[in-house]
């Protein structure tokens, strides 16, 4: 578990440091390559974009 928690704050992370908005992020952070049927499953790909949209703002908090 601890290796997927990685990878979600990873890969959000990535997306912060290209400089990416909270909104493009949701975007382009699909995690696809974990989660492939998240792009045929609406309500997994929202909470995919959920779980985005907190951890940019746990990340960028000051």
């Amino acid at each position: 578990m601890g290796n997927t928690v990685r990878a979600w704050l990873d890969a959000v992370a990535a997306a912060i440091d290209k400089g990416m908005s909270s909104e493009q992020a949701q975007d382009k952070v699909t995690m696809a390559d974990r989660y492939p049927e998240a792009a045929r499953d609406q309500r997994m790909s929202g909470v995919i974009r959920m779980n985005v949209e907190r951890l940019y703002e746990y990340l960028t908090k000051k």
